[in-house]
């Protein structure tokens, strides 16, 4: 992630935090599904705030051992794809701690 990302308070923090399950930025939001007692890792949801629409999911992948993000026949903007990369990058920093 460059600087820029780093930088930017709405991706770090969000609207409402990762620990109360909902995670706002300017374009998505981020809701944590209710954990399945099998899983370990948690699942989002994500959710577009211009049309209401759920785009995809992150989840964990184990094959490739990270979160990732599972979505549909899609068309991101750079700055929904940014909002995205930075979750991904929370969670894992979340997952490390």
């Amino acid at each position: 992630m460059g600087k820029e990302l780093r930088d930017r308070p709405s991706l770090l923090k969000g609207e409402g935090g990762m620990t109360q399950g909902v995670f706002k930025t300017k374009l998505l939001t981020f809701t944590r599904l209710s954990l399945e007692a099998e899983r370990k890792t948690s699942r989002w949801s994500v959710w577009n705030h211009h049309y209401g629409e759920k785009l995809g999911e992150i989840r964990w992948y184990a094959p490739w051992k990270q979160y990732c993000f599972f979505g549909g026949d899609l068309i991101f903007s750079r700055g929904c794809l940014e909002d995205i990369a930075q979750m991904l990058a929370n969670l894992a920093q979340e997952r490390l701690e």
